[in-house]
């Protein structure tokens, strides 16, 4: 691979998207394979090795044959994002801005977090040691978020409706997806995950009109892009600004 000014170029990946799922694969062609095909995750990365020849189309067929055995491995890689909390204390991305965490023990049974005055309060039991009791706060912080994405996800599919709804009004679910913003099944479910609400407003109506274009296109053809950029002009934009923040997340 090509070196410029010191650094290498970064790979370019390529989708395969299976109903709710979408793999993403990086291709590598050798002029030394003539016929085996090489297949393998790394870490959360999947490579594919194939002849020179190879078409994309044949390539793209190969990843799909190996779906199942492909997902089963990325959902065993951990996944390490930026640390929350430190000694009870951190900022959790919200909807654009950063909103202090404190945890602070409290008279409680289980941990619990609720947004006072611009800070994520968290009550946790008094009797826990420092390990478990940000632990105890992080699954807190999960659940609120994922009661704030219950609540703001359905409006804002509700929003766009005039403009790609399509047939019933689409149920809308939220899920644990983390290598997924969402999914949409040609049942006309959306699940989001609760780590949208991490992103900033313009990038979670990105997710949103990302999903709601399945309802159309269950593909990611040249005409689910064009229905994708009618209906909001700098999605490109949006997209690659979503690429930048999604692994900088801290949960």
């Amino acid at each position: 691979m090509r070196k410029r000014s010191g650094t290498q170029a970064a790979p370019k990946l390529h989708d395969v998207r299976l109903g709710g799922d979408t793999i993403r694969f990086e291709l590598r062609r050798s002029a030394r394979r003539t016929r085996t095909i090489n297949i393998r995750v790394e870490g959360d990365r999947v490579v594919l090795a194939v002849p020179v020849r190879t078409p994309l189309s044949e390539a793209r067929d190969i990843v799909r044959k190996r779906a199942t055995w492909i997902l089963d491995h990325l959902a065993r890689t951990p996944v390490q994002p930026p640390q929350l909390l430190v000694e009870g204390r951190g900022e959790l991305p919200f909807m654009g801005r950063s909103v202090p965490v404190m945890v602070e023990p409290s008279a409680v049974r289980s941990a619990a977090a609720r947004l006072v005055d611009d800070t994520l309060r968290v009550n946790v039991p008094p009797a826990l040691d420092a390990e478990l009791r940000d632990e105890s706060a992080r699954h807190a912080v999960v659940e609120w978020l994922r009661v704030q994405a219950a609540e703001k996800l359905p409006v804002e599919v509700e929003r766009w409706w005039p403009r790609l709804g399509t047939g019933e009004h689409a149920r809308v679910r939220i899920g644990n997806q983390r290598r997924q913003w969402g999914n949409c099944s040609a049942e006309g479910v959306i699940r989001f995950s609760w780590r949208v609400m991490m992103l900033e407003p313009e990038l979670i109506e990105y997710v949103v009109v990302h999903e709601m274009a399945h309802l159309t296109r269950m593909d990611h053809s040249k005409e689910y892009w064009a229905l994708v950029a009618r209906a909001m002009p700098d999605a490109a934009d949006r997209r690659r600004r979503l690429r930048e923040v999604q692994d900088t997340l801290p949960l």
